[in-house]
């Protein structure tokens, strides 16, 4: 059996990205740049051997815009949603400014509530991916979002890639193989110029 491919992307700038906001489940949609890197995405993809597959989204309107602009390049129209890609919730730190520079942070209950642990998002992203790449069978593209990503990357590099420091670009692609039931990160965090010269 050949190895799975799964391609991991972040999904477009949004104004609160460029705000440095904390944006946790808010909705907040795609700005003009937002939408030009997720072209510039699907360009690469296409280039570089990606068309044909499914792509699954996170249901948040930004992951959405971004996978909706990379099919239309690739000529793929159905999008598939998948409730467990969405971002961390930061509970009522969400909307707050963005002081801080990795995502692998650890908020006190004393000043913002309900935030979801990073161990917590690791499970859930680790487990959604890989019961997609079973359901799926052939290559996929998956759109999520900053920290949920970088939680799932940190658990298969096992540390190597440290979310403390290291941020994900907008439209940034991570690839990942499925492998004999297990999850397996190749490469991290490749910009839209790279990737079409990448020989998957």
């Amino acid at each position: 059996m050949n190895d799975q491919r799964i391609c991991l992307i972040r999904h477009g700038q949004t104004t609160w990205n460029k705000e440095r906001k904390i944006q946790g489940l808010e909705d907040i949609p795609l700005n003009e740049t937002g939408y030009q890197q997720a072209k510039d995405c699907g360009e690469a993809l296409l280039k570089a051997g990606w068309s044909g597959c499914k792509i699954v989204s996170s249901p948040l309107t930004r992951a959405l815009e971004t996978a909706r602009c990379i099919g239309e390049v690739l000529g793929i129209s159905e999008i598939g949603i998948a409730e467990n890609l969405k971002e961390r919730d930061y509970g009522t730190a969400s909307g707050k400014p963005k002081d801080f520079k990795g995502r692998k942070i650890e908020f006190s209950e004393e000043q913002y509530q309900n935030v979801e642990s990073w161990e917590h998002v690791q499970k859930r992203m680790e487990r959604c991916v890989t019961q997609i790449a079973e359901q799926q069978k052939d290559d996929v593209i998956l759109i999520s979002h900053g920290a949920a990503i970088s939680a799932l990357l940190d658990k298969l590099s096992k540390g190597a890639i440290d979310p403390s420091c290291h941020v994900l670009q907008n439209t940034s692609v991570s690839i990942l193989l499925y492998r004999e039931g297990r999850l397996e990160l190749t490469q991290c965090d490749i910009q839209a110029e790279d990737v079409r010269k990448l020989k998957f």
